[in-house]
């Protein structure tokens, strides 16, 4: 027969599986938004973790999403329409096509979300963990304490910050007139931009280099400083590092 001990053992380690489990399965809840002919808006609040936001032909907001604080029946796919649904820290709603996410302080989560292709995004990380968005346009808003930018086939208008991290950018389409806006401490710069784009641009580091492929005319270059035309002048384009290097190239 097992010995008392060993079925303690047992247990303890067929517990700690169980937990480990439950805490590595991702949950999801689909919002619906409340005219899914128009465009939205997705808002969202964490305090520790990352967040990944691609773009899909859909028209509903699709949230996986990763951690020990779940409060949603994992066998259930609720939908968010006209009512928060509150979890244990996690709070999703949906109002006027706006999707809002509030994960409780200080609670880690790790998110993936899918948005409609046209979608403005509002990302907010209050402390440490990386952001990357894929495949979306809008009017973007991005900021973490500590963490990467990552920005892949963009389109709309764009204002990425970080303390402490590297941002990297690739925009396929630039709204009309609309700024672009990248700053950062600590870590690179690295914007793609259409060939075509019009532009004012201004990059700027204190500590490191700043290159730009395009032809920057009136062109003011001192190595760490760069201000000028792009194609004649148009959208305002600030890089801006402390000590890191800002690099403006054109798309490939």
């Amino acid at each position: 027969m097992m010995s008392k001990g060993i079925k303690i053992i047992a247990f303890t380690l067929l517990t700690l599986l169980a937990f480990k489990a439950a805490k590595s399965q991702d949950k999801e809840v689909i919002v619906k938004l409340s005219d899914p002919a128009k465009a939205g808006m997705l808002d969202v609040e964490i305090f520790n973790g990352t967040i990944k936001v691609v773009g899909y032909s859909g028209s509903e907001v699709i949230v996986s999403y990763k951690g020990p604080y779940y409060g949603i029946n994992s066998n259930q796919k609720p939908d968010a329409n006209d009512a928060a649904k509150k979890g244990s820290g996690l709070d999703v709603s949906q109002k006027d096509n706006v999707v809002k996410i509030v994960v409780e302080k200080p609670r880690i989560i790790d998110l993936v979300i899918k948005v409609p292709l046209n979608f403005s995004l509002m990302l907010k990380n209050l402390t440490a963990g990386d952001i990357k968005v894929d495949n979306v346009t809008g009017d973007h808003e991005i900021s973490i304490s500590a963490g990467n930018i990552t920005l892949s086939n963009i389109g709309g208008s764009v204002s990425a910050h970080t303390n402490k991290g590297n941002i990297k950018a690739d925009m396929a389409a630039v709204k009309k007139d609309s700024p672009l806006a990248f700053s950062n401490v600590g870590g690179i710069i690295d914007v793609s931009l259409p060939s075509s784009l019009k532009a004012n641009v201004k990059l700027q580091t204190e500590f490191a280099k700043v290159h730009s492929e395009f032809d920057v005319e009136p062109q003011i270059n001192t190595g760490k400083l760069i201000i000028g035309k792009i194609n004649g002048g148009g959208a305002e384009i600030l890089m801006k590092s402390v000590i890191g290097n800002v690099d403006l190239r054109k798309r490939k």
